[in-house]
């Protein structure tokens, strides 16, 4: 989307943060850049980052810390196992924790009674949902006969969905939760397989640069015959 830095309630923003670890002081800047679609093409660049060796390299490393992918006769498995880029799951059992804190807190001290139901109800609503980000796991398995994805919670198996591949209408990256940490933001994605009546099944997960959810993506799509 184009940048809109006359919208001042809701508005898109484009930044760009430069850092390099260098000998005494590291380097570290953020710029904000306007973006707009002028219809104008550069005459100085012929592909995108994305094709770049190094790009690709660096999706690939990104994609084993998080999956083991190995070949199954007619297709491939991909297994994303539980705990592993754990930050968001850690961050929400923190929050958790604190808002549950507060409202016990509160009822201690002889607080009004909603407080503590609230507080301490919003606080067990975001643990246990740290907990099960953590926890998760997912099994994929891609053939041209059949896609299945089956859901996993501290090892036990919690549910089993699948497609023909024929019913398959595409396969869309999906932009989820958005963390920060200082200057850096990280967005997580989810590769999902969209069927036919709406029908969703999530293919990929735990990938937090769009690159490794583009290489997923086209991994799949391949096995699958799209």
């Amino acid at each position: 989307p184009e940048s809109e830095p006359d919208n001042q309630e809701r508005y898109h923003l484009w930044r760009v943060n430069v850092s390099g670890e260098l000998p005494g002081a590291d380097f570290q800047r953020g710029f904000v850049i306007p973006v707009f679609n002028t219809g104008a093409q550069s005459v100085n660049i012929h592909e995108g980052t994305e094709q770049h060796h190094e790009t690709k390299s660096f999706a690939k490393s990104g994609i084993d810390s998080i999956a083991s992918i190995s070949s199954i006769p007619g297709g491939i498995e991909l297994f994303f196992p539980a705990f592993q880029r754990p930050g968001m799951g850690i961050g929400m059992v923190c929050f958790g924790l604190i808002f549950g804190g507060v409202g016990a807190a509160i009822g201690n001290n002889d607080g009004p009674f909603i407080f503590p139901l609230v507080f301490g109800g919003i606080g067990v609503g975001i643990l246990l949902a740290g907990i099960f980000y953590l926890a998760k796991s997912l099994r994929v398995t891609v053939t041209r006969n059949k896609v299945t994805a089956r859901r996993f919670l501290f090892s036990y198996p919690i549910t089993t969905r699948s497609m023909l591949p024929s019913d398959v209408v595409g396969l869309e990256i999906e932009q989820g939760a958005t963390a920060q940490t200082g200057s850096k933001t990280t967005v997580y994605y989810k590769v999902k397989a969209q069927g036919r009546n709406d029908q969703k099944i999530i293919l990929a997960e735990r990938i937090n640069k769009r690159s490794e959810a583009d290489m997923l993506k086209e991994t799949i799509e391949m096995y699958m015959g799209q």
